[in-house]
């Protein structure tokens, strides 16, 4: 098969170009070195040696995918594309086919004009035709155009391609925008676009900003579907264009994202770019993994819809090798914790589809052409293969370059029956068909096919060929190939039977070939019509003359003359004979029709109107234009409306009254005495029609007026000074007036109702710059002229501006983030900002406009930024990391502050140590200019002083010392104990350092804190050194006395007691414990005390002196009180049991648990002998005893009984201190109706006037010599001993017990009968404080006389009581005891 052969095959199946623009090194004799495509200049580099003749050589590689799709049977011969260009450019071409990538390769060697040409006309020959719509301003649509369309013209000619613009809707003239489209190869429309920006940006006040980010980032910030494209084109109110993504390009442009729209919005937008190109820099990880290139595909999916499924799913971006990279790594980028699911569906999509091939050399016989038998198979057989196809849901694909046929199928099992049916159909037709190549010329085969192909299937079904004749493959019409392929049937399926089927075909083919030349019948007829139909019948672009041939099959062709060869009204007309009768009687009809109109057509009428008018009506005459067709369309209007009628010899006007053409009408203008006369011409009724029109819009112009002037020389005298000559500020002007896409001037016009027009570019060096012509209304005219001139003056008047330099580095602060900081200084200034020109790779240019004022002010402030960007750099502070947080402050707003104070953080910024990064955690990092390092230093350190003396007005802490001063002083201590003693954030280092006037630096290491101490004063280090080691904890050990250990194997209640003395001794800075063996009664038990030394030696002096008390109190009882008696234990403020200890000398502790199954709470009473403890026993069953006989006798009476500490029950049935025949109200003024008897105590229900809980706020302590005393108010706690919430009390003169406080915290409620007693009835009690308002209730804490007690310092927690009788039984003690000795827990 021929070279040119393989290149045909290949042009299959493309449908994108993309042609990379690469230089290459091209191996040329010296004389024809290879130059690259724009010619930098070469500094200290080998010159070739000078030619006469300057060539220079391009390699040109159009990617299978990009290269045009062929039609079965139509061909593009590339060897003689290449020699035409040859001979045209005068270039050398020579061209390749990569046999693994199938792209084809140029080198094109010539003059640098010749090779420019001859690689658009390859691409625009070879390549695929591609279409792209961009948008642009309706505005720019003109001149896009230019005159009668030549700038279009132009540029469709200079970039090889179509560029439609849409018609100007004068009814819809609201859009901005209207989208043009460009149809080329990828070259061209790149740079036709170029070339359409360039005139956008011309021609609007866009601001045209060029981002550059690296193209591996730009799907991220495009987002799946270009959503976050979207976001940011919404959020701004700009256009942005990404470059489509290509990884493999070297194009530096590719990086480039261009933003348009107004200036403030794209440097916001580009700001928030560059952010996220950052966070994504930070974030984005890669991974790599191999797949089969034929597989890549499916990844991508339809028009690369698969790589956005995955971007929108996983947020990765899937890179693919391009289709000539051999390459089959697929790299997959993103985030760390998304590469995982991206992946996943990467070898979802991959293995989506199963993929087989076969060589078709394999199954063909040797005497078969692959190539032919495809096309055969594509073009004859198509339809068993869709029906395989669709049957198995798969996809075939015949590649010609490989002579090899690919399935596609979803699954396995599709894929193997697919490739076993379609192999076995090809095996077989290929036995049995011959395919014989016959050479017919072109001109016949229209012939051969017939009508819808009816001649083939007369020639199939001729009886004396027996059905042999297959059928016969005839070119495309538009091919110019003069060949056919006859497909017949062999006699038998070997090689030895292809000898007569070639005999057979070329019989069929001289008998085809006599047949179509009988049919053919050609002739050929010239016409002499006139030149000036010619143009009427070819028609626009051709319309008209393909219209009539149509009936035809195009069997006609038909070819106009021309003046250079003498034939200017010749019309040649070749084909059928009978068809060429027919279509040269058409065109003689048609000639006829036309010259009747044109004498139908010249009635004429004049009309007179005012110099300068004639050309506001019908512009410079004519037959056409925009100037005339308004008033075609205008009569067209109302003939429909029946303002007018045809004549009775004009009904052959009636189609164009409905048509899209013109009316015959033309117009001619000429001047005479001081006015000008317009001649219609054309048909009588369309003529008398426009006259009527013309005189209409007349009297319209007629109350018109208009008005030229140059904007600038009307202006006042302080607006022209501050303007002067400033071409450049005028400009900027008439912007400012036509405002954004011409609103602002359109909004003028409107309001005024004129039409205005400034002059061209050409027209300015005439009328100068700012010259404007509106015409309209007298009055609107008016309004318009002032209002342009008051307009461009306030501007002028408020515009002043300035240029600095600054460096590149200060955009960012003056920006700020999302723009924030410009637009505040925009604001407040009342200014606008502009960053301009590049000046190197350090400098740029700032505008700053607006008031004088405003604008110097803002230069100061850049100027200043500038400054402190261009001499920034850093400072370390050396500060304990203790003070940092005081430093920051509470969310950062005393660091906040204090940056404010400094200029802002555009001045300066304070970056404090992160944990563990490595750094020293005492550095604050400060950035900011060197110049205001002292100032920082000496303010940084003022707040350091206020922020350690925050709160503490006393405090002498005046100076923060750093570890080079001197003197200094060391003290170390375990960190368990530094922890202890200033807390893990050391915020008690602070109170030293304003307690001595002294800066403290702790440094750590594995077990140890070294503090360093600071300072001016010697006498305060050493006093501070002296209170740190003061802090370091020591250890010491009490014995406990061994009658105690003793006790305690034989009685638990002796453990608990020493329990209670350890835990109401224990302190938060110093422990007390038991020992293992002191629990169990061991020899060596001992309490363990640990603490600061000075509190170690207090704790010891007073645990030691409670020890010995303990030791006396050898004797214990335990009780189990019923709930609801408890207070009548304690009594009012604590009387009773106070009594008790007086009379008794024993102790009494009531514990604060409750049994919930017995709704008792257990009474220890601790006595130094058996009288002591019997006394107190008799008491305490006195009190339950007369309680319960109060309950029974009030049964019926429901008279709560008192809790009363003094009531009780005495011989004469009168309780005890109370006067016989009392009556009266007690201290919370209840009132006692009536006494209480020894037979029938009664007590009557009295209503409290004052909240009972008042009773418990204060028990005093009576001594024992004078119970009856009246109840004094209690003085302070006694002897220096731990007060009962364990605050250490100085020793008074006078002492008393502490107070005491308590609540009952519910009414008594009825309990079960206990087994050794009569249960009563629950009796309410009048004296039951009960705080609805609380949840829970303090308990009361009374403290016994230190005189008489062992256990002073130990509060008795109040509780509700019930009875367990004294007298039990052994067993039942020993139960109790070892339950005791189980539960014990000290009382709080």
């Amino acid at each position: 098969m021929t070279e040119e052969a393989e290149f045909i095959e290949q042009l299959q199946n493309q449908h994108t170009i993309k042609v990379p623009e690469k230089n290459v090194d091209f191996n040329s004799t010296d004389s024809f070195p290879s130059l690259p495509k724009s010619q930098p200049k070469v500094v200290n580099s080998w010159k070739p040696p000078k030619s006469a003749v300057k060539t220079t050589t391009e390699r040109l590689e159009i990617p299978l995918n990009m290269q045009v799709r062929q039609q079965l049977g139509k061909q593009t011969s590339a060897s003689q594309v290449c020699k035409d260009l040859m001979q045209k450019h005068k270039t050398s071409i020579e061209f390749s086919t990569n046999k693994n990538t199938q792209s084809l390769t140029f080198i094109i060697t010539g003059l640098p004009e010749n090779v420019k040409l001859a690689r658009k006309q390859l691409l625009n020959i070879l390549a695929v035709k591609i279409t792209e719509t961009i948008t642009i301003p309706v505005m720019v649509r003109p001149f896009l155009l230019g005159k009668g369309g030549s700038a279009l013209k132009e540029l469709t000619s200079r970039t090889l391609t179509n560029i439609q613009i849409p018609k100007f809707d004068k009814n819809n003239e609201t859009d901005e925008d209207i989208q043009i489209s460009i149809t080329g190869h990828f070259e061209a429309i790149q740079d036709a676009k170029k070339e359409i920006d360039a005139l956008v940006a011309q021609r609007t006040s866009n601001h045209y900003q060029r981002v550059t980010i690296e193209r591996s980032f730009h799907p991220f910030l495009a987002g799946a579907n270009k959503s976050n494209v979207a976001q940011l084109e919404e959020e701004f109110g700009i256009k942005i264009h990404i470059p489509p993504y290509d990884a493999e390009s070297t194009d530096k442009k590719a990086d480039e994202i261009l933003l348009v729209g107004e200036r403030a919005e794209t440097l916001k937008c580009e700001a928030k770019l560059l952010s996220l190109y950052e966070e994504f820099k930070q974030t984005t990880k890669t991974l790599n993994i191999a797949i089969p290139k034929k597989q890549h595909r499916f990844i991508i999916g339809p028009k690369g819809s698969g790589l956005q499924e995955i971007m929108q799913k996983s947020g990765c971006v899937v890179e693919v090798p391009s289709i000539n990279n051999p390459v089959d790594d697929v790299l997959i980028r993103g985030p760390q914790g998304s590469l995982s699911a991206a992946l996943a569906l990467v070898l979802e999509r991959a293995n989506s589809v199963s993929i087989g091939e076969f060589e078709l050399k394999a199954i063909l016989p040797p005497t078969v052409d692959a190539a032919l038998f495809v096309k055969y198979l594509l073009q004859k057989e198509r339809a068993f293969i869709k029906n395989l196809e669709t049957e198995h849901n798969s996809t075939i694909q015949f590649h010609l370059s490989a002579l090899s046929v690919e399935v596609q199928a979803k699954s396995l099992a599709d894929l193997n029956s697919i490739k076993d049916k379609l192999g076995k159909f090809i095996k077989q037709t290929s036995q049995s068909l011959y395919l014989a190549v016959c050479a017919v010329p072109n001109d016949l085969h229209r012939f051969i096919v017939g009508k819808g192909g009816q001649n083939i299937q007369k020639l199939k079904g001729k009886e004396e060929w027996d059905g042999r004749l297959v059928d016969i493959m005839v070119p495309a019409e538009d091919e110019d190939i003069n060949e056919i392929v006859v497909i017949v049937k062999k006699k038998a399926p070997n090689a030895a039977s292809d000898k007569e089927a070639l005999d057979f075909a070329t019989q069929i083919k001289k008998y085809v070939v006599d047949e179509a030349n009988a049919s053919a019948d050609l002739t050929t007829t010239v016409l002499q019509i006139d030149q000036k139909y010619h143009g009427r019948l070819i028609g626009s672009g051709g319309a008209a003359l393909k219209e009539m041939l149509v009936p035809y099959g195009n069997a006609v062709i038909v070819r106009f003359g021309s003046a250079e060869k003498n034939t200017a009204n010749s019309i040649t007309i070749k084909g059928p004979q009978n068809d060429v009768a027919k279509v040269a009687s058409r065109i003689n009809e048609l000639v006829g029709e036309w010259k009747h109109i044109e004498v139908m057509a010249s009635f004429t009428e004049t009309l007179k109107v005012p110099n300068g008018y004639a050309k506001q009506l019908v512009g410079t005459g004519g037959t056409g234009g925009k100037d005339i067709n308004w008033i075609s369309k205008t009569v067209k209007e109302q003939f429909a409306n029946k303002k007018f009628k045809l004549g009775s010899n004009e009904k052959s006007f009636e189609k164009d009254l409905t048509g899209t053409g013109g009316l015959y009408l033309s117009f001619d203008v000429a001047s005479a005495n001081n006015e000008e006369i317009i001649t219609i011409k054309g048909p009588k009724s369309f003529v008398v029609a426009a006259k009527s029109i013309l005189q209409e819009k007349l009297v319209v112009l007629l109350d018109t007026d208009e008005v030229k002037f140059n904007i600038f020389d009307s202006i006042s005298k302080p607006a022209k000074a501050i303007l002067g000559d400033d071409d450049e500020m005028k400009k900027q002007m008439i912007k400012f007036l036509i405002g954004k896409e011409g609103k602002a001037l359109k909004k003028i016009l409107e309001s005024c109702n004129v039409q205005a027009h400034f002059s061209k570019e050409e027209e300015e060096d005439e009328n100068g710059l700012g010259f404007v012509h509106i015409h309209g209304n007298k009055a609107g005219v008016v309004q318009a002229k002032k209002a342009f001139i008051e307009t461009v003056e306030e501007k002028i008047l408020n515009s002043y501006s300035v240029k600095l330099v600054l460096p590149k580095a200060s955009m960012s602060v003056i920006v700020g983030r999302g723009g924030s900081n410009m637009a505040k200084l925009s604001e407040e200034h009342k200014v606008r900002i502009d960053f301009g020109l590049e000046l190197d790779d350090d400098m740029i240019e700032c505008t700053v406009e607006g008031n004088q004022a405003g604008c110097e002010q803002v230069k100061e402030i850049l100027e200043n930024i500038g400054n402190d960007i261009a001499n920034t750099t850093t400072l370390n502070l050396h500060v304990p990391t203790f003070l940092h947080k005081l430093v920051i402050g509470s969310g950062g707003s005393v660091i906040r502050e204090f940056i404010e104070t400094l200029g802002g953080s555009d001045r300066v910024r304070i970056n404090f140590p992160k944990p563990n990064d490595g750094n020293d955690p005492n550095i604050i990092v400060v950035t900011a200019n060197a110049d205001l390092f002292a100032e920082i230093e000496e303010k940084f350190n003022a707040l350091l002083v206020q922020v350690v003396n925050k709160g503490y007005e006393k405090s002498k802490f005046v100076k923060f010392l750093d570890l080079n001063h001197t003197p200094k002083q060391t003290v170390a201590m375990p960190k368990s104990d530094a922890n202890v003693a200033f807390g893990r954030s050391k915020d008690g280092l602070c109170d030293l350092m304003r307690r001595f006037s002294v800066s403290i630096w702790p440094s750590e290491s594995a077990d140890t804190v070294t503090y360093t101490i600071l300072g001016d004063d010697e006498k305060e280090m050493q006093a501070c050194k002296a209170h740190i080691s003061s802090k370091i904890r020591v250890t010491q050990t009490v014995p406990v006395p061994a009658s105690i250990l003793d006790s305690i194997r034989g009685n638990q209640l002796v453990l608990q007691g020493l329990q209670d003395v350890v835990k109401k001794i224990n302190s938060g800075s110093t422990s007390v414990n038991l020992s293992a063996g002191a629990i169990k009664g061991e020899k060596d038990g001992h309490v363990l005390v640990k603490g600061e030394k000075g509190k170690v030696a207090e704790v010891v002096k007073s645990l030691t002196a409670q020890l010995k008390q303990l030791e006396l109190f050898k004797y214990v009882s335990l009780i189990a009180i019923p709930e609801e008696f408890g207070a009548h234990i304690i009594g009012r403020k604590g009387i009773t049991i106070n009594r008790i200890r007086d009379e008794s000398g024993a102790h009494l502790d009531l514990d604060q648990h409750v049994n919930k199954n017995t709704k008792t709470r257990n009474l220890t009473i601790r006595a130094a002998n058996e009288t002591s403890l019997e006394i107190a026993l008799k008491s305490v069953n006195d009190i339950l005893e007369t309680q319960r006989a109060l309950q029974e006798s009030q049964k019926a009476a429901q008279v709560p009984a008192r809790v009363d500490d003094d009531v009780v029950i005495g011989k004469t049935g009168v309780p005890k201190g109370v006067p016989s025949g009392y009556h009266g109200k007690s201290k919370q003024g209840n009132k006692i109706s009536s006494m209480v008897t020894v037979n029938e105590p009664t007590f009557t229900n009295v209503k409290a006037d004052t909240p009972a809980k008042q009773e418990w706020e204060s028990v005093p302590v009576r001594n024992k010599k004078n119970v009856d005393a009246p109840i004094s108010k209690p003085e302070p706690e006694v002897n220096g001993v731990i007060g009962s919430n364990g605050v250490h009390v100085e020793k008074k003169k006078k002492a008393a017990a502490p107070q005491a406080n308590g609540h009952v915290e519910k009414p008594v409620v009825p309990l079960p009968k206990a087994p050794e007693y009569i249960q009563p009835e629950p009796v309410v009690d009048e004296w039951q404080t009960v705080n609805p308002g609380k949840k829970s209730v303090k308990p009361t804490t009374v403290e016994q006389n230190p005189a008489t007690s062992a256990f002073q310092g130990i509060p008795v927690t109040v509780s509700s009581l019930s009875l367990i009788s004294t007298e039990e039984t052994a067993s039942k003690k020993k139960k109790k005891k070892k339950k005791a000795a189980s539960s014990a827990v000290p009382s709080e």
